[in-house]
């Protein structure tokens, strides 16, 4: 491939990539403080859905994005309440969210089926007239905004006395309450956030990746934010490139000259030797407890 082809390869990879990005990271600070949410599925759908519709009515992107952040942070509480305070089942819970949905967004944005959404984000062109690198830089602001968020939250999380309160209260909360951490009110922020950056997403597929509405856009990109957590080992920084690999991946769909339905297996199937991979590093690092929910009483009880 020649040089021009690989840029427009790297730069359709950033554009896919970038809402699996959005979705790991906020799940990777759910996950970090005990909190497992399988709604992010069901979060993409319905932020898409929103965002589609705010978009298209006011004809303005950022609203649209806007729109999607607060209803994800919406379903994000919803978790929260049930896993947090009333002590659901996190699993449970996570997929009624994924369910409830994937079907309210097929009900809200039924008349908008095959409508195109106009307008455009602002593009910084930084390093526009560099092959190869214009592909990450020549770039729309939500792709900037995930590129800080990824450094933002890497530091925070593990360079400042909020992200050990995370970590502590997702690996010994016990522990972490008696060194004076509210362990409910961390895991209340950190599921919202996991919402909030689901919804954004998904808003980033329907008006950026597709600008029409369809049902069921989101192809799945859930599930593979959720196993990208684990890929990226809770870190941001490593879902930063683990993200825009995946988006390679999907970004083949395009570029191989086979069959598009064999096209369309390759990150699918690319998850399981990666997890399987995933998995066993994973042991070197602080690991999160999760599905259990925080019982002050029980966890005295047994000395944990």
């Amino acid at each position: 491939m020649d040089i021009l082809t690989i840029t427009l390869f790297l730069a359709l990879a950033v554009r896919m990539g970038t809402p699996l990005l959005l979705a790991c990271l906020g799940e990777i600070y759910a996950e970090r403080s005990g909190i497992l949410n399988l709604g992010i599925e069901g979060t993409m759908m319905l932020g898409a859905a929103m965002g589609f519709i705010a978009a298209y009515e006011t004809q303005n992107l950022l609203v649209g994005f806007i729109a999607a952040a607060l209803v994800g942070s919406l379903l994000g509480l919803l978790h929260a309440i049930i896993v947090i305070f009333l002590r659901g089942n996190q699993t449970i819970s996570g997929l009624a969210i994924t369910f409830a949905g994937i079907g309210l967004s097929m009900l809200i944005a039924h008349e908008y089926v095959g409508k195109v959404v106009r307008g455009s984000l602002p593009i910084v062109p930084l390093f526009s007239d560099v092959p190869m690198l214009s592909a990450f830089f020549n770039q729309n602001i939500m792709v900037y905004f995930a590129y800080v968020a990824s450094i933002v939250m890497w530091f925070v999380l593990f360079h400042t006395r909020i992200g050990i309160e995370i970590r502590a209260t997702g690996e010994s909360p016990i522990v972490a309450e008696s060194a004076g951490v509210n362990v409910e009110r961390v895991r209340l922020i950190c599921a919202i956030l996991s919402g909030t950056f689901a919804g954004l997403g998904g808003a980033y597929i329907s008006l950026i990746d597709m600008r029409s509405w369809t049902d069921l856009l989101t192809l799945s990109k859930g599930w593979i934010a959720l196993a990208l957590v684990l890929v990226s080992l809770w870190n941001p920084l490593l879902a930063l490139f683990t993200s825009y690999l995946f988006g390679a991946l999907y970004a083949f769909q395009v570029f191989l000259r086979i069959d598009i339905n064999l096209a369309k297996m390759v990150p699918y199937a690319a998850t399981i030797p990666v997890l399987a991979i995933a998995s066993r590093l994973s042991k070197r690092v602080g690991v999160p407890i999760l599905g259990k929910p925080y019982i002050r009483e029980e966890e005295a009880l047994h000395g944990v």
